[in-house]
């Protein structure tokens, strides 16, 4: 088993990456065991497909790009 704290921190560290480069099918396969939820609708995704979509639906991104006007900067998560 490895070190709880450093895996906690690469699920973080990858999520940012992933939503960053506009890789929502990352995203649902990071979360495809958990459920999620946004703060304007009832709506619950789970499992990687929903997620996948949520997050294709729900993200703005830049039209030349395909990428969301994100950068992610996480410092110090535990």
């Amino acid at each position: 088993m490895g070190n709880s704290v450093t895996e906690i921190c690469n699920l973080v560290y990858t999520y940012g990456r992933l939503v960053d480069a506009g890789v929502f099918e990352g995203v649902g396969r990071h979360f495809a065991h958990a459920r999620t939820t946004n703060d304007r609708s009832d709506q619950v995704a789970a499992g990687a497909e929903e997620i996948t979509a949520m997050y294709r639906r729900t993200t703005r991104r830049y039209p030349e790009t395909g990428t969301p006007p994100t950068q992610h900067a996480l410092n110090h998560p535990i």
